[in-house]
């Protein structure tokens, strides 16, 4: 069954039993902590405490093992000392009841049972302190009850203002319910680096398109500086393959936490040595839309999961779908003179795709966007991006689009997709974006 699928079942009561013994609750209580050279990183860094949003732990029971939380009871009220964004019920900010379409598709329990005045979308702030120079970065976020497919919810993750797309696809996919809490794992790209080498790292979830009236809840937030291997261990295994041919993909780009790799010549994978939890992995092909999969896995096991990827094509009905769906959609073979803005000749049928899903869309406004490598200067990237876009925009004005829908932003490699150690990854995230604006 596509998406969450575990196996190895027979290892997991010798893996929990080992892992039970690995329970370090040193700093769980604390709201705040910071510390280094810990058993799981160099630097280790959190907000909120460890608590289950307030409501405690099984008898043995450690979050970071891979398994759920029992279901709660709500709603609750967050403790005064609970830091700002933890332990408490957010809906995102473009939900009103009062308003349509807000809550057309109906209303989740942690939305029902609260005052909207109360569930304003926070911020959660680490305190970063000097972290040296990273080698690897981790996010960690214990969250609950975030139900995404069932409400049709569009969440935004930012750092610092910067926007984390890996982690807003993973959201996309997670669909918990009871409520129950659960840890997810996601890395930062060594060009996201610099967003936690400042004083403060600054995390927020919201929603502010969608309207869906969909309630989720933060129990901690940490950041791991250069992890150490996992202490409680899964893998996974899989194969990707052309949703429609139903013939393997090679060289497609595999990404799990800190893990990853391409796939072989028949499109499978195996990647280890993966933190437990809800393990999110995306596959990324320059020839294909990516694909996301989550296998909900506690220690000791292995999750397979299997990649069903739809081809890219310059074509309104295929763009439009994608962008229907999730907002957003890379327009394949847009194409640009070496190290310039000047739109290529051969660019022609994926502009006019462009243009026709435009038109189909007369009340809607668009944010074009362009992206690079890592490759060369930050400032240069950026501006070369910002170019590219503009460059976008105007071909689209002069054949009818009204330019006051239009927004060109150019963000350079600030919002990689995939590694730029490999040129896979490189071509991936060279890429021209167009998003549905607020």
């Amino acid at each position: 069954m596509k998406g969450i699928v575990a196996a190895a079942l027979g290892a997991l009561l010798i893996a929990g039993a080992v892992a039970e013994e690995k329970i370090d609750r040193t700093g769980w209580d604390q709201q705040i902590w910071r510390a280094e050279n810990t058993p799981d990183a160099r630097v280790e860094i959190r907000t909120g405490d460890i608590d289950n949003l307030g409501f405690g732990w099984e008898d043995g029971f450690t979050p970071f093992s891979g398994k759920s939380t029992e279901a709660h009871r709500y709603p609750w009220k967050p403790d005064a000392d609970d830091p700002k964004g933890t332990d408490r019920i957010m809906v995102g900010s473009s939900a009103d009841p009062a308003r349509p379409p807000s809550c057309e598709t109906g209303s989740d329990g942690y939305n029902a049972g609260t005052l909207r005045r109360d569930t304003q979308p926070e911020p959660v702030t680490l305190e970063l302190g000097a972290i040296g120079a990273p080698k690897a970065v981790l996010v960690q976020m214990f969250i609950d009850d975030f139900q995404a497919p069932r409400w049709g919810t569009k969440f935004e993750v930012s750092l610092n203002g910067e926007r984390l797309p890996l982690f807003e696809q993973a959201l996309a996919k997670i669909d918990q319910t009871g409520p129950i809490g659960k840890l997810i794992s996601v890395k930062l790209f060594p060009e996201q680096f610099h967003l936690v080498e400042g004083g403060q790292a600054v995390f927020l979830i919201d929603d502010t398109q969608s309207g869906a009236c969909d309630g989720y809840a933060i129990d901690f937030i940490r950041i791991l500086v250069d992890p150490t291997p996992a202490a409680f261990p899964v893998a996974l295994e899989g194969d990707a393959v052309d949703i429609d041919t139903r013939e393997p993909i090679a060289g497609a780009v595999v990404q799990a936490a800190l893990g990853g790799g391409e796939t072989a010549g028949n499109g499978t994978f195996r990647i280890e040595g993966l933190p437990a939890g809800l393990v999110t992995a995306q596959a990324s092909h320059p020839d294909y839309e990516p694909d996301m999969e989550i296998a909900d896995l506690t220690a000791g096991e292995t999750g397979e999961v299997h990649f069903e990827m739809k081809r890219r094509k310059a074509e309104a009905g295929s763009l439009g779908e994608t962008l229907d769906e999730t907002g957003r959609v890379v327009i394949p073979g847009i194409y640009f003179d070496t190290a310039k803005a000047t739109l290529r000749p051969d660019s022609q049928p994926a502009l006019e795709a462009l243009l026709a899903v435009m038109q189909e869309r007369p009340d809607a406004r668009f944010v074009v966007e362009g992206h690079t490598d890592a490759q060369g200067e930050d400032a240069y990237n950026l501006k070369l991006s910002e170019d590219r876009a503009a460059s976008v925009v105007a071909w689209l004005a002069e054949h009818g689009v009204d330019a006051a829908r239009l927004t060109p932003q150019g963000f350079g490699e600030s919002r990689p997709v995939a590694d730029n150690a490999t040129e896979t990854g490189r071509q991936l995230n060279r890429r021209v974006e167009v998003a549905i604006s607020r």
